[in-house]
C-alpha cells in the first residue's frame, strides 16, 4: 500500500476483501523505489509464479477484482520457454497479375518518434515501398523546445515546420485525424479514407488531459503546449515576487527531465530579471527522486543542483486537486500549498483510438519487445 496507509488500514482492507496474503505499508517509499524504474504503477499484481498479472497507474477495482478471481480460478502455471519467432520483413506484395509492389507501412503520428522513424525508414527501404506518416496536424511541432519557448529562448515559427515537407523525402504525409485502427483487417481509418497496411508504427503519443483536473484552466499553465508555454512566457516576464509552483499532475509523463529542466530555465529567467531574490521555486512531484528512469546517482545529482539554486524539491507530493479560490495544490494526505504562479504538467492518457484498437495491455499502455519495439500483433509496433 501506499506511504499514507498505516499498518491498520492496511488490515482493515485485508480483511474486507478477505486476502489470504499480506498487505503491507510503504510508509517511507522504499518499496516505491525498488519497483519505480520512472513510470511507476501504483497496483501491482503478482501471481505465485512470480509473474506480474496485473499493473495499472491507478487502483481500477473493475480491472483489479477480475484479475484476483481469475488468479484464484486458474492454478498457476509452469513456466514455458517461448518458442523462437520470426521477426516480420518488409517484402514485396504481389498482385494477382504478377506485378510486384512493395509493402507498406503506416506511421500514426508525426511528432518526434513518427518522423525519426519515417526518416529511417526511407533511407534503409527501396523505393517501391511505400511509407505514409498520418497526423491531425499540418505541424511538426519539436516539444523538445516548448521549455525554451516558455521563457523566450525560442519563437514559435523555429520549433515547427509543416509536415507536407516529407514529401522531398518521398513520404506520403495525411494530413487527418486517425479514428479507427483495424487490427485484424490492417486498415487505418481517418475522417475521409482507409489506409491499408503491411507494417504499422503507432507514433501518437499520449494525450494530454489537463481537462481531467478540475480547476486546471483557471490555476495552472500547461508545460506541454505551445499554447501553455506562450502564456508561460507572458507570465514570467509579469512576475515581480511569490511562490511559482511546477507540479507533475500524475504519472506516467512523457520527458522525465522535463519538469526539473522547467524548474532550472525558470530560476534563471528571474534572476536574468532581477527578481530571483523575491521569488520562491517549488518543485512538487510523485517521484520519489529527481527521473528515476535515469537511476539514483543522476537523481542525486539534479537534486543537488537544484538545491544550489535554491529551488524547493517536494518528491513523493502525489497530487489530489487544485483549489483556485485559494490558489492551493492538495495533495492526498492533505498537505496543501499555496502558490502564485502554478506551471503543470497535465495527466497523460491513451488516446481513444489506440484504446478502442484493442493494442492496449494490462498496464493501460502499449506494450512492445524492448529491443524490437514489436507489440504482440505481427508488424505492429510503437514508438514514443
Amino acid at each position: 500500500m501506499g506511504p499514507f496507509e498505516s499498518e491498520e488500514s492496511c488490515r482493515a482492507w485485508q480483511e474486507e476483501y478477505q486476502l489470504p496474503f499480506p498487505v503491507i505499508p510503504d510508509p517511507e517509499g522504499e518499496i516505491f523505489k525498488r519497483l519505480s524504474n520512472g513510470w511507476v504503477p501504483y497496483t501491482i499484481l503478482v501471481g505465485p509464479d512470480g509473474k506480474v498479472v496485473l499493473w495499472e497507474s491507478e487502483f481500477d477495482e473493475a480491472g483489479f477484482a477480475p484479475a484476483v478471481e481469475k488468479l484464484y480460478a486458474e492454478p498457476a502455471a509452469q513456466p514455458q520457454p517461448e518458442p523462437p519467432r520470426e521477426r516480420p520483413r518488409l517484402a514485396a506484395v504481389s498482385t494477382g497479375a504478377g506485378r510486384a509492389f512493395g509493402a507498406t507501412v503506416v506511421i500514426l503520428g508525426g511528432g518526434a518518434g513518427g518522423i525519426v522513424a519515417a526518416h529511417h525508414l526511407r533511407r534503409r527501404l527501396p523505393a517501391r515501398d511505400r511509407i505514409v506518416l498520418v497526423d491531425r496536424s499540418p505541424d511538426h511541432l519539436f516539444q523538445s523546445s516548448l521549455l525554451w519557448h516558455a521563457v523566450g529562448m525560442r519563437r514559435a515559427d523555429q520549433i515547427r515546420r509543416p509536415l507536407s515537407d516529407l514529401a522531398r523525402k518521398g513520404i506520403e504525409f495525411v494530413n487527418e485525424e486517425v479514428v479507427e485502427i483495424d487490427v485484424d483487417s490492417r486498415r487505418v481509418k481517418t475522417g475521409e479514407r482507409e489506409i491499408g497496411f503491411d507494417f504499422l508504427v503507432v507514433a501518437l503519443g499520449a494525450r494530454l488531459a489537463p481537462g481531467d483536473v478540475e480547476g486546471f484552466d483557471q490555476m495552472a499553465l500547461n508545460l506541454y503546449d505551445l499554447e501553455g508555454t506562450a502564456k508561460i512566457h507572458a507570465a514570467l516576464g509579469a512576475f515581480d515576487g511569490g511562490t511559482v509552483g511546477i507540479l507533475v499532475t500524475d504519472m506516467p509523463f512523457k520527458c522525465p527531465a522535463a519538469p526539473y529542466e522547467a524548474a532550472l530555465l525558470v530560476e534563471a529567467f528571474l534572476r536574468r530579471r532581477g527578481v530571483r531574490a523575491g521569488a520562491e521555486i517549488h518543485l512538487y512531484t510523485p517521484e520519489h527522486q529527481p527521473m528515476p528512469i535515469a537511476g539514483a546517482a543522476m537523481g542525486e545529482a539534479i537534486a543537488t543542483v537544484m538545491e544550489k539554486r535554491g529551488i524547493h524539491y517536494h518528491p513523493l507530493f502525489t497530487f489530489e486537486r487544485m483549489d483556485p479560490g485559494s490558489g492551493t495544490i492538495v495533495a492526498a494526505g492533505g498537505e496543501a500549498e499555496k502558490v502564485d504562479l502554478l506551471l503543470a504538467v497535465p495527466p497523460h492518457r491513451v488516446p481513444e483510438v489506440v484504446r478502442a484498437s484493442g493494442l492496449i495491455g494490462s498496464s493501460g499502455w502499449m506494450h512492445t519487445d524492448p529491443h524490437t519495439l514489436e507489440t504482440e500483433h505481427e508488424g505492429i509496433y510503437a514508438v514514443g
